[in-house]
């Protein structure tokens, strides 16, 4: 693990920037405390410290994919209106193999678009500690 990494410091990631859910065989699972999608989901890639999806090694790469997939289907079993999900990854900010998980619905303001473009447009959204647990049970429901 690398010290200076958000996502290699679980309590940091806990007290400042996540909302935990499950530690599943392969990774991490968090809401992201910014909800302006709701049930944002971050899955970050626990074993060691790496950059992208392409240095995870075998026999990870599979079941952290897997892994993955399964919390997909999670959040999407948990909401009845999600219409699709954003599976994003990109590393520009935290050099850490993680996943943004995105869900989409048609009241969004930037359904159909990129979700990342113009959230300077969309304030913020923090919920409480018991919105977060609600959401959190729906989704173990289904994990």
């Amino acid at each position: 693990m690398k010290k200076d990494c958000v996502f290699c410091n679980k309590k940091m990631l806990e007290d400042e920037y996540m909302f935990p859910i499950k530690e599943m065989e392969n990774g991490l699972l968090f809401f992201d405390k910014d909800q302006r999608y709701q049930g944002k989901l971050i899955f970050i890639y626990k074993h060691s410290h790496i950059v992208g999806l392409e240095d995870i090694p075998s026999p990870y790469d599979e079941s952290f994919i897997k892994e993955l997939k399964k919390v997909n289907l999670a959040l999407k079993s948990s909401f009845d209106d999600i219409e699709l999900l954003n599976t994003l990854t990109m590393g520009n900010y935290i050099e850490h193999c993680h996943f943004h998980i995105i869900p989409r619905r048609k009241s969004d303001k930037l359904f159909g678009r990129n979700p990342l473009n113009g959230l300077e447009d969309i304030a913020h959204v923090h919920l409480s500690t018991k919105q977060f647990e609600d959401m959190k049970d729906k989704i173990l429901k289904f994990l």
